[in-house]
């Protein structure tokens, strides 16, 4: 994952409510689990990748040669509070920060009433500045 560019959605100007991660990756799966059902329906014999779900980080195929690896970073020493998004095809970067950040929106919008604050960052692997869009 260090190797790719990556995107974060930092929190750290307001908080990382508790459960928001863990849905915002509910919502990854679920979908992915609908592509499946169809790509099964189109060719018995494919197959999506499994997702693998750890306690603060997943990688999940989004939809067939889409996969996102989201990692949770949090710190109380540095007030730090975000989400890292890496797409494993960087190709398809841009497809993978666009449902991440309409999920994201929708989280805020249905669960948060539009309380949730955060900046987006990009970073690339050789850069040592990070590219800030709010």
């Amino acid at each position: 994952m260090k190797n790719k560019p990556s995107c974060i959605f930092d929190f750290s100007t307001g908080f990382l409510p508790i459960g928001v991660f863990e849905r915002l990756i509910c919502l990854v799966v679920g979908h992915s689990v609908i592509c499946r059902k169809k790509q099964i329906q189109i060719d018995y014999n494919s197959e999506l990748m499994e997702p693998k779900l750890y306690l603060n980080f997943g990688s999940i195929e989004f939809e067939p040669g889409l996969i996102l690896n989201i990692l949770r970073r949090d710190s109380d020493i540095h007030d730090l509070q975000q989400i890292v998004l890496v797409v494993e095809d960087i190709s398809r970067s841009a497809e993978g920060f666009v449902v991440v950040q309409a999920m994201l929106q929708k989280l805020n919008n249905d669960v948060m009433g539009t309380g949730l604050v955060w900046d987006i960052l990009f970073e690339s692997p050789g850069d040592k500045e990070e590219q800030v869009l709010r």
